[in-house]
């Protein structure tokens, strides 16, 4: 068979049966997914708009307007925008500058809707 050096592990092989070349492959494969798995964003801790405006009790232009002065993280997915509810909620939590709730809303603002 044909002599191979991988790059991951530079490790050299002489002769691969079948059967330890499908094993090699199932394990790459399965080490992939698995990294790939990790790196995803974990969906049902993003919400939509809608949803980050039920959880705080403010209203979409109020999100939108905390959002434009940088005050509420956001993730974008696929064009989407979400918020990352543990964010939001430390956000809240901690306001700005780590001042709370109460000044959250004073230097964000809040809109009657």
């Amino acid at each position: 068979m044909h002599k191979h050096t991988t790059t991951r592990e530079a490790i050299t092989v002489r002769e691969l049966s079948p059967d330890t070349l499908a094993d090699l492959v199932k394990t790459a494969t399965l080490e992939a997914l698995a990294a790939h798995e990790a790196a995803k964003p974990q969906t049902e801790t993003l919400l939509s708009a809608k949803q980050a405006c039920a959880l705080l009790g403010v209203c979409k232009q109020t999100l939108w307007g905390w959002r434009a002065k940088g005050l509420v993280p956001t993730r974008k997915v696929g064009g989407r925008v979400f918020y990352e509810k543990a964010e939001l909620l430390s956000a809240l939590r901690l306001g700005p500058r780590g001042k709370g709730r109460r000044n959250l809303q004073t230097e964000g603002g809040t809109h009657e809707c």
